[in-house]
């Protein structure tokens, strides 16, 4: 039941929101507030599934909802967005608005990885500043190279309180590599030992978040807190109301995230490296001095044992590469990718039995390894809180150690499932899907041996749904073919009632919209060649007769198809296109709307990514063309993996995985159009399987609002 005091600050903070901004209320707003504040405010099953369509105002929905509820419970809200850039829109532009219009008295913090924080001792290391507090970032450096005066910015911006190590926040874009040298994983830190522990950027935002009432996250830094049990970077789930927003591309980042890969070239690396930093760190054992020159026995012998360890694995990885290089034994599929990487896939997930005696002893080797490096590792460690260590030797071998040591603990994880996984079919739990990339480059061929998960449900639900306070999963394309059975079943959410449902409508006005739908016999994509001529054909009067009334998105399924579109189109056509890749996603999105502004026919050509993410409200887009329905066979290592299981059971793929998938990005391109109340325009798709095949009437069922189909 809803607190009477909850129930009143809500409607207080929706009618101050409403009368501040400006904004219309809208049913479907009203709807999710309600459902989220009452479900999370029960003494159980506190978690809320809503399909929000574009317009619902859904972040306002859940900040207004979810908000009082988790102040009044003493629980820290976390909201995960799908991307960084997503993550700082909320915390510069909506939670700023939200707080102000609302008069909610709660702090908020930006959550970030390890990795997008300066480790001062690293700069430290680049700059040879002293360890003295208030020392530390006032020596000159001589400027005589741009990575130099890079340095030099960072430690005048730090001394001067301007900058807070924070990637994102630097004034000068920064290259990978450079920065890269400048960050510490969790590995390599030294923790209570390390000298620059009072002025470590990484810990001081870790200390915000854990004062924050509000932690903005995204869903990778969310799924590596909780592979890691939950709490180790954000609030504990048990602490919080998770939001996730954009919830429909958890499963898929799941699968990715609990998943593992080990370059051979990445790793032979980290070896290298390995033994340089145990040449150096001879002295620093137990009852090594570092600074008195006297040599610890057992210091000795750990960094020999190591040795030994690196050059087995060394000589594992060798033999390995020298068997892949004569070709994949028995893999079930090769496709070649975009970028040139050969995949061989393994059926269900079994690894032949002639990798098995090699992937045995890498996994042997590498445990081993790691055992021993997390030993010397953490004696570099000792030696450097009690005095007895060099601070820049020791602080230089433990980074090396440390990031070397993750990488190893990663590839023996992979190397004992390929092992495990050798010669017979895994007999308990869902499938992981296992394969090998191989490249080509001046050194020879390169493998990676990569595996998933097929199956996150049960991982989600264990360290997601079962372990937090509360959940909200929103976005605004959930269900598929009208249920939310397929993003149920992925993501390990309950059944109801143990979970809320909610499927919202669309406040925008689908009637100012028309839908074309080709009769053409030509416009089955069956046919590719035959579908691509009749797309060629159709698409300059489809163009020119959005031309008259504003901007024409056109979207595509196949780059490969795009290019052949294009290359087959009259000049004149050509010269008004702006084709994605051809610009910067950002770049492209202003010329099209300079365009559109000074009254120039303008055309983009899209892939996926834009039927998805693109945002072109009013003039900018008053005529979408969707080439073919997007039917994405499941040619990814992971989904050829899960479509073989299906099929063992006597599934149905198509049904089960294509179908779903295909309804979902649909509706998400079918949206591009309809971005604000007053916008209208046409859909046209250049597929007549919507009027010839069974499955067309579901797919048109699921489009939104009230859109007429008429035949062209």
């Amino acid at each position: 039941m809803l607190d009477e005091s909850i129930k009143a600050t809500i409607s207080q903070v929706y009618k101050s929101i409403l009368a501040q901004s400006g904004f219309r209320s809208r049913l479907g707003q009203r709807v999710m507030i309600a459902e989220i504040a009452k479900t999370l405010s029960a003494p159980e099953n506190r978690i809320v599934v809503a399909e929000a369509p574009t317009g619902t105002g859904k972040s306002l929905a859940y900040l207004t909802g979810a908000l009082p509820v988790a102040l009044a419970a003493g629980k820290k809200l976390v909201v995960a967005t799908s991307t960084v850039a997503l993550q700082e829109q909320i915390a510069r532009k909506d939670l700023p608005r939200f707080l102000a219009a609302s008069g909610l008295k709660a702090s908020f913090v930006v959550a970030k990885g390890r990795g997008r924080y300066l480790c001062p001792v690293k700069l430290s290391a680049k700059t040879g500043y002293s360890a003295k507090q208030g020392d530390m970032f006032g020596m000159p450096v001589v400027e005589s190279s741009r990575p130099e005066r890079i340095y030099q910015s960072m430690c005048d911006a730090l001394d001067a309180g301007s900058w807070d190590g924070d990637r994102d926040a630097f004034p000068v874009s920064i290259q990978n590599e450079l920065w890269s040298s400048l960050t510490m994983d969790r590995g390599g830190c030294l923790g209570n030992a390390c000298r620059f522990r009072g002025q470590c950027p990484a810990l001081i935002a870790r200390e915000r978040i854990e004062k924050a009432d509000i932690v903005i996250a995204n869903h990778d830094l969310l799924l590596c807190d909780l592979a890691m049990g939950g709490g180790a970077i954000l609030p504990s789930p048990a602490d919080s109301i998770v939001v996730i927003d954009e919830a429909h591309s958890l499963p898929q980042r799941a699968r990715s995230h609990f998943g593992g890969r080990v370059s051979f070239k990445a790793l032979a690396k980290a070896l290298a490296l390995t033994q340089q930093a145990l040449s150096a760190a001879d002295d620093l054992g137990p009852g090594g001095s570092g600074r008195n020159g006297k040599k610890g026995k057992k210091g000795k012998d750990a960094t020999a044992e190591a040795r030994s360890e690196a050059k087995a694995l060394s000589r594992a990885i060798v033999e390995l590469s020298a068997v892949l290089d004569q070709g994949i034994p028995r893999s079930v599929a090769d496709i070649t990718t975009n970028d040139g990487c050969r995949q061989s896939r393994f059926r269900r997930g079994v690894v032949p039995s002639e990798l098995s005696e090699m992937t045995g002893i890498a996994s042997v080797s590498a445990r081993a390894l790691a055992k021993t490096l997390g030993k010397i590792s953490e004696e570099v460690k000792k030696a450097i809180a009690d005095g007895r260590a060099n601070h820049a030797t020791a602080e230089a071998i433990a980074g090396q150690l440390g990031g070397a040591l993750g990488q190893i603990e990663s590839a023996q994880s992979v190397f004992e499932s390929f092992f495990e996984a050798s010669g017979a079919a895994e007999t308990s739990g869902p499938l992981v899907a296992r394969w090998i990339e191989t490249r080509s480059s001046r050194d020879g061929l390169e493998h990676s041996m990569e595996q998933c998960p097929t199956d996150v449900s049960g991982l989600l639900r264990g360290k997601l749904w079962s372990a937090a306070y509360g959940a909200v999963a929103t976005s605004a394309t959930l269900t598929a073919l009208g249920r939310f059975e397929h993003f149920r079943r992925e993501a390990g959410l309950p059944y109801e009632p143990q979970a809320v449902y909610l499927k919202l409508t669309s406040p925008f006005d689908y009637s100012r919209a028309s839908l074309h739908i080709p009769s053409h016999a030509s416009a089955d994509p069956s046919d590719s060649k035959a579908h691509t001529a009749y797309v060629t054909m159709a698409l300059p009067d489809l163009i020119e007769d959005g031309g008259e009334i504003g901007g024409t998105l056109v979207l595509f399924s196949s780059r490969r198809q795009l290019q052949e579109v294009r290359e087959g189109l009259p000049e004149e056509i050509r010269q008004i296109l702006l084709c994605q890749d051809e610009l910067p996603r950002n770049a492209l999105l202003d010329e099209h709307a300079a365009r559109i502004g000074r009254g120039i026919p303008s055309v983009i050509f899209g892939l996926a990514s834009f039927a998805e993410g693109v945002d072109l409200p009013g003039n900018l887009c008053r005529h979408v063309v969707i080439a073919k329905l997007p039917f994405d066979p499941p040619d990814s290592p992971a989904e050829a993996t899960i479509a073989e299981e299906i099929e063992a059971r006597g599934g149905n793929v198509f049904r089960e995985v294509v179908l779903p998938k295909a309804s979902i990005k649909l509706v998400q391109a079918v949206g591009r159009l309809m971005r604000t109340e007053t916008d209208e325009g046409r859909i046209t798709i250049l597929d007549s399987r919507l009027r010839t095949k069974r499955y067309g009437k579901q797919l048109l069922n699921q489009l939104p609002g009230k859109l007429c189909s008429i035949p062209c």
